[in-house]
């Protein structure tokens, strides 16, 4: 059992890597085995398809974010449960560092039916809760560039320690979120 575990690991470590240098849709089957010196057969074994390679990479970042924003109540109390809450949504993108930079580059990826539809119910849900509910346009821009200013340096700095540096990341996403218009949340 340990065996097969280590080169499912192996496979996924392969695909994590292929898929951020290359793209999703720019990888095959073939490389892999390739990579990993296993049969496309002992690959098949593991994942039966290149979807579902892709579902076991994302899933534990998508879980981490959708469990963030389930969690917060809505709208979340100005400002420490706003800060909480980016807290959290900061803690899981750099846990699951490399995935989310693939992710962001990966417009393959971001438009995948499944993917992108859970990555848009957890902006949605962050807009709610940061906003309120019925939010408008300027609310949904305010909130982007929130969530943008800690996705951002999560990608394009990636030899940073970001956990060491949370603090200005928070006080950056809190700084754009104050600018909420009044009632969007309160004071």
């Amino acid at each position: 059992m340990s065996a097969r575990r280590n080169r499912k690991d192996q496979l996924l470590d392969a695909a994590l890597e292929a898929f951020g240098r290359q793209g999703y849709e720019g990888t095959g089957i073939a490389e892999l085995a390739h990579m990993t010196e296993m049969s496309k057969a002992a690959v098949g074994y593991h994942f039966p398809s290149k979807e579902h390679l892709l579902r076991e990479l994302v899933q534990p970042l998508l879980d981490g974010l959708e469990t963030i924003v389930a969690g917060a109540r809505r709208p979340v109390e100005w400002p420490d449960g706003a800060r909480e809450l980016l807290t959290g949504y900061l803690r899981v993108l750099t846990d699951h560092r490399a995935v989310a930079i693939w992710v962001d580059g990966d417009k393959s990826v971001l438009n995948h039916r499944e993917v992108g539809q859970r990555l848009e119910r957890v902006n949605e849900a962050m807009v709610d809760a940061l906003a309120g509910s019925h939010p408008g346009e300027l609310e949904r821009l305010i909130v982007s560039a929130a969530l943008g200013a800690l996705w951002r340096p999560v990608r394009s700095l990636p030899d940073l320690d970001l956990r060491t540096r949370a603090d200005i990341l928070l006080d950056a996403a809190m700084a754009v979120v104050s600018r909420l218009p009044d009632g969007a949340h309160a004071d």
